[in-house]
């Protein structure tokens, strides 16, 4: 799930739930969620997948990242708790949070950034350990700040959250969150095939 906001308009909801229960197991939700600079943002889905197929890796299809703008790749792995790494699009995948639901899944969000990214599929590697699937989602978001190196400078800050058995999940980012020139970003996971629903106001 992904929102934004721009300052002329304020929020405008954009919901695209996404999930894989490839495994079954219990009901859980695990959630990250950003906080970012953005004077007139504007964002785009990229790339969405998922595979229920035992691997060490996973590729994606191709897609094309525009220049100097934040890419977030949010990715689900079930299985294992192993953290992933990314590679791909000539660009540097930083590791901006992860978040493990129960024993056996985890969700991972990584920043890149560059003024010549390419065209081309990114591969979403565990060191060699299987998982049982895995499920991604890449957006990029134009109108952020360019400082810092790999989108550092656009990631404000960030917080995490997890549960099993819940119906709502709730993540509290610190004070300026609801600055008319901030914008949220978040990404969640869930054990069962079910959407989400932002709470009202976004």
């Amino acid at each position: 799930v992904y929102r934004w906001a721009d300052d002329a308009a304020g929020w405008d909801p954009i919901v695209n739930p996404w999930s894989i229960d490839p495994t079954g197991g219990p009901t859980g939700a695990k959630a990250l969620k950003f906080d970012f600079f953005a004077p007139g943002l504007t964002g785009v889905l990229l790339k969405v997948g998922a595979s229920n197929i035992d691997a060490t890796s996973y590729v994606t299809d191709s897609f094309s990242p525009g220049a100097n703008r934040l890419i977030l790749a949010a990715v689900e792995n079930t299985g294992t708790t192993d953290t992933p790494t990314l590679s791909g699009n000539g660009l540097t995948w930083v590791q901006v949070a992860t978040v493990i639901t129960g024993v056996d899944r985890r969700l991972t969000l990584f920043r890149a950034m560059k003024p010549s990214p390419s065209s081309g599929a990114v591969t979403i590697a565990f060191g060699g350990l299987t998982q049982t699937g895995c499920a991604w989602s890449f957006v990029e978001f134009d109108g952020v700040s360019t400082a810092g190196a790999n989108g550092s400078g656009a990631v404000v800050q960030s917080g995490t959250n997890s549960a099993i058995d819940v119906t709502t999940l709730t993540v509290t980012l610190a004070a300026g969150f609801a600055a008319a020139r901030n914008a949220t970003y978040i990404a969640v996971g869930h054990s069962a095939n079910e959407a989400a629903t932002p709470e009202v106001g976004y």
